[in-house]
C-alpha cells in the first residue's frame, strides 16, 4: 500500500511550481521513517538527489549520473557490493589468464 502512495506523491513534488524544493522531499522521507518505512524513505531521498541533479551544471550532472548508476547516491548499498564483487571477479579472471 505504501509503495503506491509514494508513487503518487513523488510526481507531485516534481511538479512544484517553485522547482526543486528539497524540504518537501525531506519532510516526506521523515514521515516514512517515522512510520518505520525506511525503504520508502530511501526511495524518496533518492528521488530528491535526482531532482537536485537536474538543477546542476552539466559536469556535476554527469558526476551525479555516475553516482546514481554505481551506488544510487548511497541509498542503494547493494549496488556497491555488486560492483565490488564484479571488479574482484574481473581481477581474478584477468590475473588467472596471465598465469
Amino acid at each position: 500500500m505504501w509503495t503506491s502512495i509514494w508513487a503518487l506523491r513523488l510526481p507531485l513534488l516534481e511538479r512544484d511550481r517553485d522547482g526543486f524544493v528539497p524540504h518537501s522531499y525531506e519532510q516526506l522521507a521523515l514521515t516514512y521513517r517515522g512510520t518505520g518505512e525506511d525503504g520508502e524513505a530511501r526511495t524518496v531521498l533518492l528521488a530528491a538527489q535526482r531532482g537536485h541533479r537536474r538543477t546542476l551544471p552539466w559536469p556535476a550532472r554527469l558526476w551525479g549520473h555516475v553516482q546514481d548508476v554505481t551506488v544510487g547516491y548511497g541509498f542503494r548499498p547493494a549496488r556497491a557490493v555488486t560492483w565490488l564483487l564484479t571488479l574482484l571477479l574481473l581481477g581474478a579472471v584477468t590475473t588467472g589468464l596471465r598465469s
